[in-house]
């Protein structure tokens, strides 16, 4: 019975010791968010708004929790980055701080005028906009959940992104695109059970035609007319853009094995 007590004793001690860290000022220095400052509640400067700046870089580690305060914005400027990089057991969350979570309760986190970045095994939810991509270098999002959305779950503005793997359902818009001329490449993700368009495309103004890889994607249908519906494209011209969405998938991509994770995430708060 000691030895067992003194096993108890010990792995209590070994667990890491997890408190709110409030953000309030920009980040000028290269910085990691580890567990032990989890979860990390942006409430933002005078303006609502926390930069990473200066050509610094925000890595956040695996398990790690993001809450954002009322209207409040997170985001990449002046060629600094965002690695938010969790793993299937331990994704990264960003959500809303507000005891009762709604679409639009924060504004948006991503990249403005940033340096590229990565953003794979996180979930986002209830912003404004959950993830902004604009004008910055090349940006990679892998496996990742976008939900809740106010407006566009994931927004591209003169960025070429690479989405894959990702799960898109239960915004406004799944994914708007507007160029100039960018191409991002969205394959092998859920996309679906969105309000108004599972993928908004425009603003593509000059030749060469621009052709966006939307290939092998589950749609929540396989009929080709109805994933059809369900993409928008505006331009100021003909021909200026299209949508390759052919093959698409017939069943969702997601992996589907169970896990001790994905048991507790069920009855997750």
């Amino acid at each position: 019975m000691k030895a067992l007590v003194c096993a108890l004793v010990v792995l209590v001690a070994a667990a890491p010791v997890s408190a709110d860290t409030y953000v309030t000022s920009h980040i000028m220095t290269n910085t990691t968010w580890d567990l032990a400052g989890s979860p990390y509640i942006i409430q933002g400067d005078i303006n609502g708004d926390i930069w990473v700046d200066s050509g610094s870089t925000l890595t956040i580690d695996p398990g790690v929790i993001v809450r954002f305060a009322a209207d409040v914005r997170l985001e990449a400027h002046n060629g600094s980055a965002i690695h938010a990089v969790g793993t299937p057991g331990n994704p990264i969350l960003f959500t809303s701080d507000s005891g009762t979570p709604a679409p639009g309760d924060w504004d948006s986190f991503g990249l403005n005028n940033g340096a590229s970045s990565e953003f794979s095994h996180c979930v986002i939810e209830y912003g404004k906009y959950n993830l902004y991509l604009f004008y910055s270098d090349p940006a990679l999002v892998s496996y990742c959940t976008i939900r809740y959305c106010q407006t566009d779950g994931i927004r591209i503005e003169a960025t070429e992104a690479t989405i894959t793997n990702c799960s898109i359902v239960n915004n406004m818009r799944a994914i708007k695109i507007v160029g100039p001329d960018v191409s991002p490449v969205i394959n092998y993700c859920d996309i679906y059970d969105n309000n108004e368009y599972n993928l908004w495309v425009g603003l593509y103004e000059q030749l060469p035609v621009v052709t966006i890889n939307a290939e092998n994607n589950w749609w929540g249908t396989d009929i080709e007319e109805e994933i059809g519906w369900w993409i928008y494209i505006h331009s100021s011209g003909e021909g200026f853009v299209e949508v390759d969405f052919d093959p698409w998938l017939h069943d969702t991509p997601v992996d589907d094995t169970v896990t001790w994770g994905r048991i507790k995430a069920l009855f997750a708060d």
